[in-house]
């Protein structure tokens, strides 16, 4: 592999730096709510929120986007981001925190979006889904950095001592977010006409699907399937796991293959084939789901979602770059049917426990979810 250009570094790595803030919300509020006053369906609308607002919002960046100067916008972005994690250690009070998550949703919507468009602008084609990778990358580890350092800062440190830091981190993106986008020449012109008004129905779909099945579906759901498969712990190579623990470890792959293994399957993607290899990824990732939903124990469970996590991590990067070589409407597209997704997941997840039937269904609404999208993709491995 070969160093991303700077334009790339500067973005990337500006986007990891004013993520921290929002990933320890994730990791601290579900546990801490009560000391702030908070009710348990309080801190349900925080952590969705912005998502739910990103589906407007994702198309007023991309709007935005090809109106130069975007130099302001993307600065305004990185600062805002550092005001929400500000705000959050300061005025813990349930009206001022649910403004400040709107606002971090606009805000990351102006993030992503620059962040793709700069690494299609900055990127020969060659070196495309590498330098996605390293994008991805970075977004990964400022989350895990905000779960992992920022639980330990708040038992060592407390609250508002802790999000006080990632806000200092979080103003250092503004000068790196400026100086991936200064003198920055415009993407060049879509290899691909957009089908709709939103972009390529296929990129959609993919979208889509990725976003309900990986972050939705299975990262909400898979704690109530280990605990109705297993009880409370389970015996794993003569050691006894905790249900718990067990999903931890399993979401903790997620999370540490994105942020360590992006840019590697990148670099595979470009040397592979690009986007022919979408439809054969969705099929082994409907296989694996096939595997996790059949009764096949604990150890078809845990390969099922391990591979899974392999292809969600390997579609993140191709999707992604597909919709970039689509041009900016696609991407708003893109990025919109992704974060409905992962905000439909869990709720339907959760539906299959609320209605009394098994959770496992969650492996077979994604497997149907998957390979859906093999056909719809087929002719984009055509086309590329």
């Amino acid at each position: 592999m070969t160093r991303p250009p700077w334009r790339v570094l500067f973005i990337a790595t500006a986007t990891g730096l004013v993520l921290p803030g929002d990933a320890f919300l994730y990791g601290v509020l579900p546990t801490y709510y009560a000391v702030l006053g908070l009710a348990p369906w309080q801190v349900g609308v925080l952590l969705s929120a912005n998502r739910w607002v990103r589906m407007g919002s994702n198309t007023l960046a991309e709007w935005v986007y090809r109106r130069p100067p975007i130099v302001p916008w993307v600065v305004a972005s990185f600062l805002g981001g550092a005001l929400c994690t500000l705000v959050y250690g300061t005025v813990p009070v349930f009206l001022i925190l649910l403004a400040m998550r709107l606002v971090w949703g606009v805000c990351f919507s102006f993030m992503r979006q620059a962040g793709i468009m700069t690494v299609l602008a900055s990127s020969e084609r060659a070196r495309l889904r590498q330098n996605m990778g390293y994008l991805r990358s970075f977004s990964a580890i400022g989350g895990i950095l905000g779960v992992l350092l920022g639980g330990i800062g708040h038992d060592q440190l407390g609250f508002t001592p802790t999000l006080l830091i990632f806000a200092v981190l979080a103003l250092a993106a503004a000068p790196l977010g400026f100086l991936s986008q200064r003198g920055l020449e415009p993407a060049p012109a879509p290899a691909h006409r957009s089908a709709t008004a939103l972009g390529d129905p296929r990129v959609l779909a993919g979208g889509f699907a990725l976003g309900m099945v990986g972050p939705g579906l299975v990262t909400s759901g898979l704690g109530l399937v280990l605990k109705a498969q297993l009880g409370g712990t389970v015996s794993l190579l003569g050691l006894t796991v905790g249900v718990a623990s067990l999903n931890g470890f399993l979401l903790a792959f997620r999370w540490i293959l994105d942020g360590l293994g992006s840019p590697t399957l990148g670099a595979l993607a470009d040397r592979m084939g690009r986007e022919r290899l979408i439809p054969w990824v969705f099929g082994v990732g409907a296989l694996a789901l096939l595997l996790a939903f059949l009764p096949t124990g604990i150890p078809g469970i845990v390969a099922g979602v391990l591979v899974l996590f392999v292809c969600n991590a390997f579609l993140l990067v191709l999707l992604q770059s597909w919709a970039g070589l689509h041009g900016p409407r696609t991407v708003s597209g893109y990025v919109t049917a992704q974060d409905l997704g992962s905000a439909l997941g869990p709720v339907v997840g959760l539906g299959f426990a609320q209605f009394g039937l098994s959770p496992k269904l969650i492996f077979l609404t994604g497997a149907v979810l998957y390979g859906l999208c093999v056909a719809a993709s087929r002719r984009v491995g055509e086309e590329a």
